[in-house]
């Protein structure tokens, strides 16, 4: 199987919490992640240049072999078909396909370090030089291209778990009776239980007591200042839930612009920007353009009180001030987000008229 087949179908996965890999499996109307990424969510939400933002609700959890599974209605023809790949083996080379916010799809290279065995199944051991946060839910690839399987744990000094893909079909094939209950294993004996067989917090074949995040969905901590963004965000006729790109990042689209809320707790501030164009998709030859755009930023900063441009390589970001959130009323920054936004449409349309002029 070429890359081209399947790197459409990996895809970021967030909560308020966490964001992380994902892998779409059309096949199954799934998307597989690490459960250690997301335990005790019963909803995360997708988000993909092919696929835009849905989203998910959890199918089930499995911590015995470390998989995530949320509901995905496909509408796609292109199926990420699941292969009998061999198991690598010690010292053998392997690629870590990745998708990130700010890089898009981005390849590390690794190496096996040992196998495993877990019940029936034979887990592999990887190693990168760089310990690198989202990597959970990543794919994994031989050198042929081939999928090999899905980092799902975390095992300290730059090593990684990962779950060969090729028993994926298996474990849909034992919790295909429970597509309508959440479902969830039992990390100790591996029976699958619903919550009907929790008794006294404990698992009802082995006695053992089970992480409370298996069995009762984890519940929402929300401080005034997340509450009072996210009732901006509810007031610009947006959803919260669908704007949440990870702990205290929130995105919304408008007239094809992404803006961003970031929240510094640092500072109890809320700080909005957004990229208002990137000089690198025009292919400039000529300098003078650049230049005339530069002098236009720089008289225009200087006129600004509360926003600012500034530049990232050769994009240009419009960013606002730090708004102090103890002393701003919820109207007041629903009206300055309005605001920010009107202005954003407004340069951004001047500084394309450069190139038509």
């Amino acid at each position: 199987m070429s890359k081209n087949n399947f790197t459409e179908n990996i895809v970021l996965l967030s909560t308020e919490e966490v964001i992380h890999n994902g892998v779409i499996l059309c096949k199954y109307n799934s998307v597989v992640s690490a459960y250690h990424s997301f335990k005790g969510y019963r909803k995360v939400l997708l988000r993909s240049v092919e696929f835009g933002r849905k989203l998910l609700e959890v199918n089930f959890m499995d911590p015995f072999y470390g998989i995530a599974v949320f509901h995905y209605q496909c509408h796609s023809n292109d199926h990420f078909y699941i292969k009998d790949v061999d198991i690598p083996l010690p010292g053998q080379h392997v690629k870590v396909i990745m998708q990130t916010f700010s890089r898009g799809l981005i390849e590390i290279s690794s190496i096996v370090i040992k196998t495993v065995e877990k019940k029936d199944f034979v887990f592999f051991q990887i190693s990168v030089n760089n310990f690198l946060d989202k990597i959970l839910g990543s794919l994994v690839l031989n050198n042929l291209g081939e999928p090999l399987g899905i980092v799902v744990r975390y095992l300290g000094n730059d090593r990684l778990e990962v779950m060969p893909i090729k028993y994926l079909q298996d474990l849909f094939i034992e919790f295909a009776n429970y597509e309508k209950d959440y479902a969830f294993r039992c990390p100790f004996c591996a029976e699958i239980l619903t919550k009907e067989l929790v008794m006294f917090n404990k698992c009802a074949f082995c006695g053992e007591i089970l992480p409370m995040d298996l069995y009762k969905p984890k519940h929402r901590t929300l401080t005034r200042e997340i509450i009072k963004i996210e009732t901006v965000i509810s007031n610009l006729n947006y959803k919260p839930e669908m704007t949440v790109l990870g702990p205290n990042f929130w995105e919304i689209e408008k007239f094809g612009m992404n803006i961003l809320f970031h929240y510094d707790q640092d500072s109890n501030a809320l700080v909005l920007y957004s990229v208002l164009i990137d000089l690198k998709e025009f292919r400039l030859k000529e300098t003078d353009i650049k230049t005339k755009i530069y002098d236009f930023l720089l008289r225009e900063n200087q006129k600004f009180s509360y926003i600012f441009f500034s530049l990232n390589e050769q994009k240009v970001i419009l960013t606002s001030i730090y708004l102090d959130l103890r002393y701003v009323h919820t109207d007041f920054l629903t009206d300055y987000v309005r605001d920010f936004i009107v202005k954003l449409i407004d340069y951004k349309n001047k500084v394309l008229s450069f190139f038509t002029q």
